[in-house]
């Protein structure tokens, strides 16, 4: 508590505790104290009511969009429900655990303080000055712990509650209550036996408050009641009498309704109260309980002048019941017995110069709207405007009285309302230019306006739907082009509307049932191409070719238009035709359909008509663009097989033999893909196509053989494949293939390569190219990056191909691209059994220890140890592999620190630097890093248990741990010297570092050793005399070992410069010097260091775990790709 003084003359130790105490919690006084404000369930505010009366608009207006708009909130209402459960669960999954923390972290605080305070008061139970603002503190912290008690018993409860089953035996889980009766006891206890404390209106204020939260109402209504009447000057008086009322209001009956309004006129006395505008509320509210509908009124009204009053002085809203306020007012004059338009009149009257008179008329006229009383709505909302005219709100009033006339299905008075709020408010009127610079009123207006339109045409559009369903065709085309209209009017007066892209359809619709075809082409195109959220699309896109196509067969029927047959066979001249502009713009709406919707049910017959437009007209060449168009998009359409037929048809008119035998040969190629319906059309086409193929055969392999020699080797490719496509059972079909394959991979076609050389297997898995083939495919895979394949195809040679020359080759392969993939535990079981399956090769017990490798990099460290122990039993007799053994120690190290093993880690380490000795290895040997790096570890075990001594307790136990102390850091510099044998200069830099780094610490721990507590024990005149003199020598002790620090730190810098390395040891080197000869050693601070710090954690050093040494082997080459495959026939290549 910030407000206390401590001036207990007492010892050191009590006074550390008492301030220990009074600090341990969160500072406060008991103005902070902010209870809770209770108010009755509010009835509907005027924005209630407004939103529910513009869903209610809202759903008539989007009436005839009924099934979509429906379908579309459903589906936005799941996303936006599960977006959002997935935000809660992410939130919550983000800050539960910290809360929950920060939770427990506050209670283990908050009963230390309480313990604090307890042991304060049994110390000092009378003092006078402090005992009663101890009491006060520990009554805060009580009640926190009670309420948090109850928190965490009602969380259990709600959860116990969701799991209970009701049957017979079982007993509901009973509702926790809140006890407060500790709290309670100590205010009860303070305000007894320290009547005049300082703060006792607040401690009395903090009783009434916890009783009430206990539920005991009447008990803290008295003692409400004792502090309004003992405290007169207290601070709290408005606050206190707030709830005096919320208890008097809460009872509801008419005596206490009178004593509430008592209440809250009391607070009423205090303007400058937060709980004023709430007062004011209330005491209205009550008096509207009570009927007292004038003096709820004026109470109301009052609110709203003051809400009005604070936000002119301030800028913010001055009460967040104003709008209530009207709410009611509005209220009390629509009540039958008391208000009518004469009382308004009376009472609003004057308030007419008044800001909020307005409002207050609205909300009068909308409360009789909401009841239903249209026709005196109709007159309320009326006056309104004829005594505000400029008003900014009137636009939404009269579209109220629009709505009110249509509720009463007064649908040509809704008329006249809708003409009205167009007139009255559009651009140039008086209440325009009122109200020019307010733009909220300006667009709102617009808005309504742009409502009011959009009806009207929307009942014409309808109207003429219901008139053609009844085949009055003349009414109805009447009422197309009166929505036509009414709906070019909206879109020029509102070309920017949400509607635009629905209004500029049903426009287009319109103008094409009153037979204005070219109008509606024109108008559909428009929607089309507006790119909008695309539910027009198709159906615009369609209608526009269908209108021009009506026109077209108008004018056709007129005689207005030639029309061309479609002509087939040999053809002595073939001349273009013009083509009319007409005809012009359905080939340019057919083109935007198929360009917007290719995979239409429709495009491929739009697509037809377009190409036969031009077949008739003899421009021939855009003719077969189309044509061939349709065979590439849609083979399996029914005017495929027209477009084929008029495509030969083309080539037949001009006499043009050659593109006649090219084209039936891709045709062949495009119709043995697609599926037939039924036999006659199998028969069909298999007669088509046995007429074209003694065309293709003949001399396929010299055309390819020439184009290989001539460097053509994709064209030579294509040959060979074309060759085996068409005869796949030919004698050297797979030799074709497989010397197409390698054309292929000469113009880096890997992907294409790989599915020839698969055909082979395939296809001949007898071939003796086949397990060659098979590797092949593996390789160009991987090439392109398509491991999976690759996978699947060193798998199949390995599984299929035992005896192959490639088999070795495609598993170290495949455990490579498992690797690769990140999947490990493939990898690991793949580089064994490579080991286990060839163990005569050179590369085996690399192999063998590389899936060590990959458990480490899946973490696996049990499987990574297991795998490293079998490598050592396994190679370590192998000379080849010493380096690999002394490695696999260190790792083994590494992966026991992963798992927080220390003891069998340092074993490994021994292990690794006692084989390194045993092999007599040399420092030049690669292996000798990781020797070096195994024995810093050991040292830096050895350091940790040095550095966690500390100098403290009595001056023989102080002498003890000097002692302790000296002889271990001279054990760990003994520890790091043997860290230079092996000449590794990253290892050498950390251990220098590190023996610097002991007397640092040592000295460290120097001065901050605790003093003996029989020196505090002392007499006063000697005692401090004493604790000089210790500190004094441990000073000179500490400054001894900061010097052996620096020349160590000097000695480290030195080797540094001579080796020529930095790294971050040479940079916390001269850190430490920097400590000791700043000016000598500046040291400047990187934003973000290249390389990790080095930190001492459990695990050692950390940038030596996972370290990967020594150069991965490599895999195997490829096979030397042998020449290509003579293939011979009868003598011939």
């Amino acid at each position: 508590m910030s407000t206390l003084k401590i001036k207990l003359a007492s010892s050191v130790a009590g006074i550390f505790l008492a301030s220990n105490a009074l600090g341990a919690t969160k500072t406060s006084t008991t103005s902070d104290v902010d209870p809770r404000e209770i108010q009755p369930p509010a009835p509907p505010t005027a924005e209630d009511v407004d939103k529910n009366d513009a869903a209610e608009l809202h759903r008539r207006d989007v009436e005839s969009f009924a099934v979509s708009s429906r379908s579309y909130r459903e589906d936005s209402k799941e996303l936006t429900e599960l977006r959002f459960a997935q935000e809660r669960a992410r939130i919550e999954s983000q800050y539960q655990a910290p809360l929950s923390s920060l939770e427990d972290e506050e209670r283990v605080m908050r009963k230390e303080a309480v313990e604090r305070f307890e042991t304060f008061l049994h110390k000092y139970p009378n003092d006078a000055s402090y005992t009663p603002d101890a009491m006060f503190r520990l009554a805060e912290l009580l009640f926190e712990t009670s309420s948090d008690e109850y928190l965490l018993a009602t969380r259990d409860y709600d959860l116990a509650i969701r799991k209970f089953e009701p049957g017979p035996g079982k007993t509901e889980p009973a509702a926790p209550k809140p006890a407060y009766e500790r709290t309670i006891g100590l205010y009860k206890d303070l305000l007894k036996r320290f009547p005049k404390y300082e703060n006792a209106d607040a401690a009395l204020y903090l009783l009434g408050y916890s009783n009430e939260e206990q539920d005991d109402i009447q008990g803290a209504l008295v003692l409400y009641r004792q502090l309004v009447e003992t405290y007169t000057k207290s601070r709290f008086l408005a606050e206190v009498w707030t709830r005096i009322g919320e208890i008097y209001f809460d009872e509801n009956r008419a005596t206490s309704l009178e004593q509430a309004a008592d209440a809250y006129r009391h607070v009423l006395e205090f303007k400058d109260s937060p709980y004023y505008d709430k007062a004011l509320y209330k005491l209205a509210w009550t008096d509207y309980r009570l009927d007292h509908f004038d003096d709820a009124v004026a109470s109301f009204i009052r609110l709203v002048e003051f809400a009005d009053e604070q936000k002119a002085k301030t800028g913010k809203s001055g009460s967040e019941l104003r709008a209530e306020a009207i709410q009611y007012i509005a209220f009390s004059l629509s009540d039958e017995k008391w208000g009518g338009v004469n009382k308004a009149d009376a009472v609003l009257g004057k308030l007419k110069d008044k800001p909020y008179a307005a409002e207050m008329w609205k909300r009068y006229g909308e409360i009789l709207f909401d009841q239903t009383d249209f026709p005196k709505a109709i007159e309320v909302l009326g006056l309104a405007l004829q005594k505000f005219p400029n008003h900014p709100q009137n636009p939404e009033i009269q579209s109220t009285i629009v709505t009110a006339y249509e509720r009463q299905r007064d649908f040509e008075g809704a008329t006249r309302a809708r003409e009205k709020l167009v007139s009255d408010y559009w651009d140039g009127t008086p209440w325009f230019i009122a109200n020019k610079d307010n733009s909220e009123a300006i667009a709102q207006a617009r808005e309504l306006a742009e409502k009011a339109l959009y009806k009207a045409a929307l009942f014409n559009h309808n109207q003429a739907q219901v008139f053609k369903k009844a085949n009055r065709m003349q009414d109805a085309a009447a009422s197309y082009k009166r929505a036509s209209a009414n709906y070019r009017d909206y879109l020029t007066r509102f070309p920017g509307s949400q509607h635009t892209y629905d209004f500029s359809f049903y426009l287009a619709e319109c103008l094409y049932y009153s037979d204005d075809f070219i109008g509606a082409a024109s108008q559909y195109a428009k929607v089309r191409d507006m790119g909008a959220d695309g539910k027009h699309i198709e159906a615009s896109a369609l209608s526009a070719v269908i209108s021009l196509e009506k026109e077209i067969e108008r004018l056709v029927g007129a005689k207005q238009l030639p029309d061309y047959e479609v002509k087939t066979g040999e053809r002595d001249k073939v001349e273009p035709k013009e083509i009319a502009p007409i005809r012009t713009l359905l080939v340019s709406a057919s083109d935007r359909f198929v360009e917007l919707l290719p995979k239409s049910d429709r495009a491929p017959a739009i697509s037809y008509r377009t190409a036969e437009l031009f077949y008739r007209h003899d421009r021939l060449e855009e003719a077969r663009k189309r044509f061939e168009k349709i065979l590439e998009m849609w083979p399996e359409s029914e005017v495929a097989r027209y477009s084929a037929n008029l495509m030969i048809d083309s080539f037949l008119a001009q006499k043009d033999y050659m593109s006649v035998q090219l084209w039936a040969q891709r045709l062949m190629e495009i119709f043995k893909k697609t599926d037939v319906k039924d036999a006659k059309e199998k028969a069909e086409r298999t007669g088509f196509l046995a007429g074209i193929e003694k065309f293709l055969i003949g001399s396929i392999f010299r055309i390819a053989e020439s184009l290989d020699q001539e460097g053509k080797y994709e064209d030579a490719a294509n040959k060979y494949v074309e060759l085996v496509d068409r005869n796949p059972s030919h004698e050297f079909a797979d030799k074709a293939l497989f010397n197409a394959a390698i054309d292929y991979e000469k113009v880096r076609r890997f992907e294409t390569a790989s599915k020839i050389y698969q055909r082979i297997f395939d296809s001949y898995p007898k071939s003796d190219l086949a397990d060659r083939a098979l590797f092949r495919v593996g390789v160009n895979y991987e090439k392109g990056f398509d491991f999976q394949n690759a996978i699947a195809a060193y798998n199949k040679l390995v599984d299929r191909y035992q005896s192959s020359k490639f088999r070795a080759d495609a598993m170290y392969n495949l455990s490579v691209t498992y690797e690769n993939m990140q999947q490990y535990v493939d990898a690991a079981a793949s580089f064994k059994k490579y080991a286990r399956t060839f163990p005569d090769r050179e590369d085996a017990g690399e192999v063998f220890y590389r899936s060590a490798l990959v458990y480490e990099k899946m973490k696996a460290w049990n499987d990574m140890i297991s795998t490293l122990q079998a490598f050592i039993g396994k190679y370590k007799k192998d000379a080849k592999q010493s380096e690999r053994v002394i490695e696999a120690q260190l790792k083994m190290g590494q992966a026991y620190l992963a798992q927080n093993k220390s003891k069998q880690a340092n074993d490994a380490f021994d292990l690794c630097v006692k084989e390194f000795a045993r092999r007599a290895m040399k420092p030049e040997d690669r292996a000798s890093a990781d020797a070096a790096k195994c024995a810093l570890e050991l040292a830096e075990d050895k350091f940790r248990i040095y550095d966690a001594v500390q100098i403290k307790g009595s001056s023989k136990q102080q002498e003890g741990a000097f002692k302790k102390k000296a002889t271990l850091q001279r054990d760990t510099e003994t520890a790091y010297r043997e860290v230079f044998q092996y000449k590794r200069a990253d290892t050498t830099l950390a251990a220098l570092y590190r023996m610097g780094h002991t007397y640092e610490r040592f000295a460290f721990a120097m001065y901050n050793a605790e003093i003996p507590p029989e020196l505090k024990k002392l007499k006063a005149d000697i005692r401090d005399e004493a604790i000089e003199e210790y500190k004094s020598q441990l000073v000179q002790q500490a400054e001894v070992l900061e010097k052996k620090a620096e020349t160590a730190y000097r000695a480290a810098n030195d080797e540094a410069i001579k080796s020529k390395v930095t790294n971050q040891w040479t940079q916390k080197i001269l850190e430490g010097l920097n400590r000791y000869a700043p000016e000598e050693f500046p040291v400047q601070k990187a934003g973000k260091p290249a390389l990790q710090t080095f930190a001492i954690t459990g695990h050692g050093l950390d940038d030596l775990s996972g370290v990967v040494r020594g150069k991965e082997p490599p895999p195997p080459a490829p096979p030397k790709e042998d020449e290509r495959v003579e293939i011979k026939t009868g003598g011939q290549k």
